[in-house]
């Protein structure tokens, strides 16, 4: 594979979903390419480590790791062997998504004579093969964000915000004030999250209208 392009990516950590496929197994090709320790995740291990192989007999590092995207324990378990095996990840490509025939309709167009037939129409349309496609390419990227992006974002206001302590945060909404004990049921769910921060409460001066205050969170 002749690269357009080659940025250094030198002991970088890239995680990529969806890595035994046609598009995501060249990604990791490109990564390993460009010099990054690259582990390959996808649900078919088998077909993960087919295009791992082939990246190590080119000289390059690569693992394959069996990960389901859209189960948090699964990702968590991958994690594990990523950061054991490299490091904490660097480079997340959420590559993992598809469709289904459930969610797909027969006709590109609208047809107002298809809608008597048995033909999959937007209208007849299995709902539960339509919200199984909707968690295939969104709900599997925000798990696996979560479970590996904490680590780059940590890093990255280290590395390019050192002058800011990562853990202190400005808040503007009203949802961690605490005046809300005030008017809000003991058990809110509200009140738990306040909980777990020091709220310190930031009133703006007189000649200042800022509303809500801003609430800096420790």
């Amino acid at each position: 594979m002749n690269l357009p392009f080659s940025v250094d990516l030198t002991d970088k950590v890239a995680v990529v979903t969806g890595a035994g496929g046609i598009l995501c197994s060249d990604f990791a090709r490109v990564l390993a390419k460009c010099g990054a320790k690259v582990a390959l995740l996808d649900l078919n291990l088998d077909a993960a480590e087919t295009v791992a192989e082939e990246i190590r007999k080119e000289g390059y590092q690569a693992i394959a790791v069996r990960a389901n995207c859209l189960e948090k324990e699964s990702l968590e378990e991958a994690k594990k062997v990523v950061d054991f095996t490299f490091g904490p990840c660097d480079i997340l490509i959420n590559g993992a998504g598809g469709n289904n025939p459930r969610a797909t309709t027969a006709d590109e167009y609208f047809d107002a004579e298809s809608l008597d037939s048995e033909k999959t129409n937007f209208f007849n349309m299995d709902d539960k093969g339509f919200k199984f496609v909707l968690d295939l390419n969104v709900t599997a990227a925000f798990l696996t964000t979560q479970v590996f992006a904490l680590d780059m974002a940590k890093e990255f206001f280290a590395t390019y915000f050192p002058e800011f302590p990562n853990n202190k945060y400005a808040c503007h909404s009203w949802l961690l004030y605490p005046g809300n004990k005030n008017f809000m049921p003991e058990g809110s769910n509200i009140l738990k999250f306040a909980s777990l921060y020091e709220v310190i409460v930031c009133l703006p001066s007189s000649s200042v209208r800022v509303t809500p205050p801003v609430i800096t969170i420790i």
